[in-house]
């Protein structure tokens, strides 16, 4: 119930922002700012989008008002919406609504997002590839070292298998971190798509 606290707050902060994309980012995640603004360039706003990635191959299962329904949602670790569709989901979200109805589903904060746009507002997840956690279909060590400036979010969990980066990938005199100093790889990757950041500079 705690996520389904912190989310309700981050989306009322977004609507009282009045900004035109609520991306609701898990803290394990890397954000590339650059393909990300590009990636949400080639949505409107003023329609209803919901885009994210689905780490399951099947809509989850829930009852709802004693009737058994399923719904599309995208994976926690990272999404994004529109004002629009945003608009739609506030009387679902905002002042103890998302964790009443968590409450209700008994899911995590992301199912229950999905269930609001899915279900009950009728929108389908836009899945993008772009979009990468560590609960993924395709795990992150899948990546090959060229496509990961190409990525607008990564994540790392600890134990899980990460982005393998050797020394040689990292071009234009970056600092290569070893795995004792970057475990995540997240500051190695910062230094492949940044180079010019003070740290990565050898």
């Amino acid at each position: 119930m705690a996520l389904s606290c912190k989310t309700e707050k981050s989306f009322e902060e977004f609507m009282r922002r009045k900004t035109r994309w609520w991306c609701y980012v898990d803290d394990d995640m890397y954000v590339n700012i650059d393909v990300l603004v590009r990636l949400l360039s080639k949505y409107d706003s003023y329609s209803d989008v919901y885009l994210g990635r689905n780490s399951i191959t099947f809509p989850w299962k829930h009852t709802w008002e004693n009737e058994h329904v399923s719904a599309w949602f995208s994976t926690g670790g990272g999404y994004c919406i529109s004002r629009a569709l945003a608009l739609k989901m506030d009387k679902y979200m905002s002042g103890g609504q998302l964790r009443a109805i968590t409450g209700k589903l008994g899911t995590a904060d992301d199912v229950t997002v999905g269930f609001i746009i899915n279900f009950l507002l009728h929108t389908k997840l836009i899945a993008t590839s772009l979009i990468n956690t560590h609960l993924n279909l395709h795990r992150l060590n899948y990546l090959k070292p060229y496509e990961i400036p190409l990525q607008a979010m990564l994540s790392y969990r600890k134990g899980d298998k990460c982005v393998n980066i050797t020394a040689e990938d990292v071009r234009n005199k970056s600092k290569f971190f070893n795995t004792d100093e970057d475990p995540s790889r997240f500051f190695t990757i910062h230094c492949m798509i940044h180079p010019q950041t003070d740290y990565c500079q050898e």
